[in-house]
């Protein structure tokens, strides 16, 4: 009896370990590989300040935010950038602002009180240095849940300012940031 050859197949034809299904599986893991590899290089991921904000209404004047952002990211921030305000309540209902005036210098918890007041302080609550920012709205209402409603003096909020940008390749392998600007 000779087992050498039981189970194999005969020499010279070749060997099919694939199901019909395999040439449909290379192409669609070659369109994922393809499809995620782009959105690597092409894709880009923010990285945003956040902090409190809350709404000062002046004499008659104009809607005033005040929000107090984290104070290492005061080198990244400047008039003119756009400031995305959430009042609490109100979640995933924006607005969206200008920067007018940033503070020059980082004040700790104690010296926020001191600047802003003991009622406007306690509302933005920090734990760190923060740097406060200041935005005017373009009117007294904002728009929420399909209508127009008006701020009121002392509403809390958050803020958030994107400070930085990058790629995603270049975020996941560092030494790709000198060829992708």
């Amino acid at each position: 009896m000779e087992s050498r050859g039981a189970g194999t197949q005969e020499e010279g034809a070749p060997l099919r370990l694939s199901p019909a299904w395999m040439p449909w599986a290379f192409w669609l893991l070659l369109v994922v590989v393809l499809f995620y590899g782009a959105l690597g290089v092409f894709g880009r991921m923010s990285e945003y300040a956040s902090g409190p904000a809350v709404v000062r209404l002046g004499e008659g004047g104009p809607v005033e935010i005040l929000a107090a952002l984290p104070g290492n990211y005061r080198p990244l921030l400047a008039q003119g950038m756009t400031m995305r305000l959430e009042l609490q309540g109100f979640a995933h209902q924006y607005q969206e602002l200008r920067i007018e005036e940033l503070g020059g210098v980082l004040l700790e918890p104690g010296e926020l009180r001191e600047s802003l007041g003991v009622g406007l302080a306690e509302r933005l609550v920090a734990a760190a240095p923060v740097v406060v920012v200041r935005a005017r709205a373009p009117s007294g209402f904002f728009e929420a849940e399909g209508g127009r409603l008006p701020y009121f003096n002392g509403m809390r909020g958050t803020v958030s300012v994107r400070v930085r940008s990058e790629r995603i390749a270049a975020r996941l392998i560092p030494g790709l940031k000198q060829l992708l600007p």
